[in-house]
């Protein structure tokens, strides 16, 4: 089973910070899926190069693709619309729970 983790962060991706919500994310999945295979990527703050990462993973079609960061609702904030672009339908409350 491949799952995949994205971190969103222009600080991240530039090397100015370290990633730790990714590597906490993959520890939870490993935990409940211990022999999955992992996919992990680190991109800045850029609508096209999400959803161009977006679609190359779903090409490969993995279980579940998670993003992180921590950019929040500011103006770089653009995960989900991103997102948005290569959903073919959303399922509100999902990422809530």
């Amino acid at each position: 089973m491949l799952l995949a983790v994205l971190t969103i962060s222009d600080r991240c991706s530039q090397g100015q910070m370290e990633d730790t919500a990714g590597p906490a994310t993959v520890a939870i999945l490993l935990q409940q899926w211990p022999d999955a295979e992992l996919r992990t990527l680190i991109l800045p703050d850029d609508e096209d190069a999400i959803v161009a990462t977006l679609e190359n993973l779903s090409g490969e079609a993995p279980a579940l693709i998670l993003t992180v960061g921590g950019t929040g609702l500011g103006p770089r904030g653009v995960t989900p619309e991103a997102t948005r672009r290569v959903l073919d339908r959303e399922a509100p409350g999902l990422a809530e729970a």
